[in-house]
This record gives structure tokens, C-alpha cells and sequence, in this order.
């Protein structure tokens, strides 16, 4: 039984399969690198000449480095886009004695709050790795998903256990 066995990252995990596969790639380019240039290069006729004694092959020159990047574009960055705005504190919000007044509708909000699924992320394996990471301004983490759906899980089934209890705490007073 898996229960209390923390589950692997399948980003994680596919992470270092890739990166398996990438190692493996380096090694046979390098291995096939090393042998085109320890092999003898193939004598080749000019067809410019074609009488002309056939003349080694030259080895093909170095690429050209590419050219230096272009100066890096900067975008705006909007620091206080997903950050909340304080609510707006009036008289109204208190009481005689100067204690704050117990709002109902806000109470219920939080606690619908607690529960409530957030959208799903993209299928964008950066935004996601991102989102673990907890990078992204406004953006929730997915550790704060698992919590949701841990504590929306906890909930219900207290809940189903307390219905179950009480049925069977009825059916026992009736014998």
C-alpha cells in the first residue's frame, strides 16, 4: 500500500529521462566525431579537370562564429498585477466600542474560499515548472493546489464519517 509514500514528480521524472537521452546523444556525436576525423579522407577528381591526378580532399572550413546578439528587449514588468489591493476601511466597519463588526458574507466567502479549485495550469511544461517553483507573480503554486485538494478531501470525509456515525447511532437506538 502506497498511502504514505511521497509520489514521484512526473516532470521531474521525465526530466531526467530526457536528460538520459541527451547524455546518451552527446557520447555518439562525440564517438562519431572522433572517428570522421581519425578516418582518412577520400581522394576526389575535379570535374573541372578531369584528366588532372586526383588531389586529397580539403577539410571543410570552420563555420563563421554567428554573429554577437542583438542588444536584449526588456518588457514592462508589472509588479502589482497580482497582488491584492487593501480593502477600503470605513466607519461602517465598526462598531460603538471601536471592535470591527463580524462581516457574515466575507466569513462564508473565505470558507467557500478554502475549498474552491483554482483553473488548471497549461499543458506548458515551463509554466508549470514554474508554478512548483512558485515563480510566477499572481499565479497560485501547485503546492497551494495539493493543500486545496487535500483539505477539501479531509473535509469530506469527516463529513461522510459523521453521516455514517449518526446512521448508525440511529439504527442502534431502534434495536
Amino acid at each position: 500500500m502506497g498511502w504514505f509514500k511521497k509520489k514521484l514528480d512526473p516532470i521531474a521524472a521525465r526530466e531526467q529521462e530526457l536528460e538520459k537521452k541527451l547524455a546518451e546523444l552527446r557520447s555518439q556525436i562525440k564517438q562519431l566525431d572522433a572517428e570522421s576525423r581519425g578516418a582518412p579522407r577520400p581522394r576526389v577528381r575535379s570535374t573541372a579537370r578531369p584528366n588532372a591526378p586526383p588531389q586529397p580532399a580539403r577539410p571543410a572550413a570552420e563555420p563563421a562564429p554567428p554573429p554577437p546578439p542583438a542588444d536584449p528587449v526588456f518588457e514592462r514588468v508589472d509588479l502589482d498585477h497580482g497582488k491584492r489591493k487593501e480593502p477600503v476601511v470605513t466607519r461602517e466597519h465598526f462598531n460603538e466600542q471601536g471592535l470591527r463588526k463580524y462581516d457574515l458574507l466575507a466569513a462564508w466567502q473565505r470558507v467557500v474560499g478554502f475549498f474552491r479549485k483554482t483553473e488548471t495550469p497549461s499543458s506548458n511544461p515551463k509554466l508549470i515548472k514554474f508554478l512548483a517553483a512558485g515563480r510566477v507573480d499572481g499565479l497560485k503554486t501547485l503546492r497551494v493546489e495539493k493543500r486545496v485538494a487535500r483539505r477539501r478531501f479531509i473535509a469530506f470525509f469527516v463529513i461522510l464519517l459523521l453521516l455514517l456515525l449518526g446512521i448508525f447511532s440511529a439504527f442502534m437506538r431502534t434495536r
